[in-house]
This record gives structure tokens, sequence and C-alpha cells, in this order.
């Protein structure tokens, strides 16, 4: 969102916020020798996320870090789709009459001390990853960021 500094800063300023962690999102296919799962993809600095979602443990691998490319997925989805750490998965979404593929290591795999289903239905990846995905740039408003992801949920999920 623009701008996107500018609103990080705001909100750390607030003085009921204590912490938070920047996220950028949108939806995709995971690509993993030739089977797509559509989910979400959640863009963020894997260190700061872990950190502060104190309820994740990572199993095995290391968050990825601040500029490093890289995505940490749930135990159960590299359990369903036979992920390992290190693995490359790929990411697809539409892009018009084309489509858009991103590849990043997978560098953890973790879990939650309460488990929810909800938790098969996105991964973590790097912020840049995501924004190259989405067409997320300093020229886009909330509006057009907002009436691509209606488009692209439509195109994914075919909804």
């Amino acid at each position: 969102l623009v701008p996107y500094s500018d609103i990080v800063d705001f909100i750390r300023s607030q003085k009921y916020v204590e912490n938070c962690t920047p996220q950028v999102s949108t939806m995709s296919a995971l690509d993993f020798k030739k089977k797509k799962t559509p989910l979400y993809i959640f863009g963020v600095d894997g260190s700061q996320y872990v950190d502060l979602m104190s309820s994740i443990n990572i199993l095995e691998g290391e968050p990825f870090t601040l500029g490093q490319k890289g995505a940490m997925i749930c135990d159960r989805i590299a359990e369903n789709l036979k992920i390992s750490l290190g693995d490359t998965i790929q990411f697809v979404v539409p892009d018009g009459p084309n489509y858009k593929i991103r590849s990043t290591p997978v560098t953890a795999i973790y879990n939650y001390e309460i488990y929810n289903d909800i938790f098969e239905r996105f991964v973590l990846v790097d912020a840049d990853t995501v924004r190259t995905l989405a067409n997320i740039d300093s020229g886009n408003s909330v509006n057009d960021c907002t009436e691509r992801m209606r488009r692209r949920y439509k195109e994914v999920f075919g909804a």
C-alpha cells in the first residue's frame, strides 16, 4: 500500500501498539511437482514474524530474514505435498492471458501450538516475492490493489 513505510511507522507510533509486523498478501497457486494447490501467500519478514507470533514452533530450518528470498510452510502442508526443507516451490498467479511465476526455497517448516485448519491455507513468503506477484508497487492505490485481489480470487479459485 502507498506509502507503505509511512503506514508502518504510523502504526508503530501508536501508544497502544506494543509491536506489529507488516504483511502484504495475495492469492496464489503453490506449484510443487506439477501439483497446484490454491492458497494465500503472506509477504512478511520471516524472522520478525516468528518473533512476534510466539505460538509458532520452528521444526526445521530457520526463518528467512528481510531481503532474503524464502518460504516458510506449516508441517501439514509439507506433509500433504511431500515438501522438504530446502525444496524450491513455485507460486503462480494469473496475469491477464499469462501467468506470473516466482520460485523460492523452503527455509523453514513450522507448526502452531494450537492447530487450526486455516494454517493449511497460507504460506509465509518474503514480501518482495508477494509484491511482485501481486503487482504491488509505489504506483498502486489501495483501490487498485483491492480490485486486483477480487479479480485474482475469481481467476485462481474459480469463484
